[in-house]
């Protein structure tokens, strides 16, 4: 057991978002704390929430183990899930990178996250079964295998399937240390999946890829195309923003292209509401 480093820090990712004043996380640590101490699985899970993040109590990641693995015996998911998060990161998770000042972490041991994955997606963790899609796909703790990744990929649904393929595109287009080694062509490939599923982010990345020729080949005709899809599709961006992106490829594309793309647009955007499949 050691403190979290700045580094180890950067690499935070799923978690709880919720924000409590010191007074509302003493008060639900303190009933929880009761509840625990009669063995309730739900009230040790969340006991072991509050230990793991510091919330009314210092961090005790040690202790926060011990309580997630009582819950975990008792046959709650989340703690199975958490114990999974814990080893995959090696400490406390939160998807604002925001964490405690005295936050601890422990070596990263994949193979154990995935044992943990595996039992909490058996028991129907939605959350696990898109990690554990993603450990499959990637090699993470167990050997690559397309034929589980589909299967617990079909398990999570459309809209979940698109943010873990799209996450493990993310994975490979930056890096995660020795853990994911960086590799464009595969972070592209990924991406691909995640656009054809209808992913706005993942529509957006691709026409990225595509402007800078990052991992596929240079192309503004693709590049604007799948611009104008991710905003199609809902991506968050504001007007101004948008406006100036299509500027932006306009002013350097032929009247030729311009039609090009938008008659790719039109067909990206036909087979992204017909009932084809992609996984």
């Amino acid at each position: 057991m050691h403190a979290c480093t700045a580094d180890e820090a950067d690499r935070r990712r799923i978690g709880d978002d919720r924000m409590e004043t010191p007074d509302d996380a003493a008060s639900m640590r303190d009933t929880a704390q009761r509840s625990a101490h009669q063995g309730l699985p739900a009230a040790q899970s969340s006991l072991a929430e509050a230990n793991l993040f510091g919330r009314g109590t210092p961090p005790d990641l040690a202790r926060a183990i011990t309580l997630y693995r009582q819950a975990a015996a008792q046959g709650n998911a989340e703690a199975m899930r958490r114990l999974g998060d814990i080893h995959a990161i090696g400490g406390p998770i939160n998807r604002y990178n925001r964490y405690p000042a005295a936050a601890q972490c422990i070596a990263v041991d994949l193979p154990e996250a995935a044992r943990w994955y595996v039992k909490a997606a058996e028991a129907g963790d939605a959350f696990a079964q898109e990690q554990l899609a993603i450990a499959y796909l990637a090699g993470l703790g167990v050997d690559p295998d397309p034929m589980q990744a589909e299967r617990w990929l079909e398990a999570i649904g459309k809209e979940r399937r698109a943010h873990a393929v799209f996450y493990l595109a993310d994975q490979y287009l930056y890096g995660r240390g020795d853990v994911v080694p960086r590799d464009l062509a595969k972070g592209a490939h990924y991406t691909l999946i995640a656009a054809e599923l209808g992913h706005p982010p993942g529509l957006a990345q691709l026409g990225a890829l595509h402007e800078y020729g990052t991992g596929v080949e240079q192309d503004d005709v693709k590049a604007y195309a799948y611009a104008l899809a991710a905003h199609d599709e809902g991506l968050p961006i504001d007007d101004h923003h948008f406006a100036n992106q299509v500027a932006a490829f306009q002013a350097r594309m032929t009247e030729g292209q311009q039609a090009e793309a938008l008659q790719l647009f039109r067909s990206i955007r036909q087979l992204l509401h017909s009932d084809g499949t992609y996984l």
